[in-house]
């Protein structure tokens, strides 16, 4: 068996957590912390906001074994995925990053083109006809 990669969590992202293995509920938080193989999350649900410790991935091999151990009845913990809008946002920044990149070249173009060509006075040009 190959050993558990947590996947790339960072302060911020969005994630849906469930309450048990089941995935019967679930709420929506965002990631308040990040540990070694756990997060801990702000939630919104319909009892206000919630806290949420020591939340595992849903891919972590140890999800059965804590299940028996009765870890999710702490309903403080639960099972998350990242959530679709987080992979989304961070596809928004790098696309944003590139496109300043592209901007940045094109002022530089359009500065050497006027140094190299002056802007004539334009007032000489009329739509009025002679």
């Amino acid at each position: 068996m190959s050993e558990f990669q947590f996947p790339d969590v960072r302060v911020s992202d969005q994630v849906i957590i469930y309450n048990d293995e089941s995935k019967s509920d679930y709420v929506t938080g965002w990631v308040m912390a990040v540990g070694s193989r756990t997060i801990d999350a702000l939630c919104f649900s319909e009892r206000g906001m919630e806290w949420r410790r020591d939340v595992v991935h849903e891919t972590d091999p140890r999800i059965p074994v804590l299940q028996q151990q009765e870890y999710f009845s702490d309903s403080t913990r639960g099972i998350f995925r990242v959530a679709d809008s987080t992979a989304e946002r961070r596809g928004m920044a790098t696309r944003l990053n590139a496109l300043d990149s592209v901007l940045e070249s094109l002022v530089r173009r359009v500065t050497s083109l006027e140094r190299a060509v002056p802007p004539q006075d334009a007032s000489r040009y009329t739509n009025k006809p002679r």
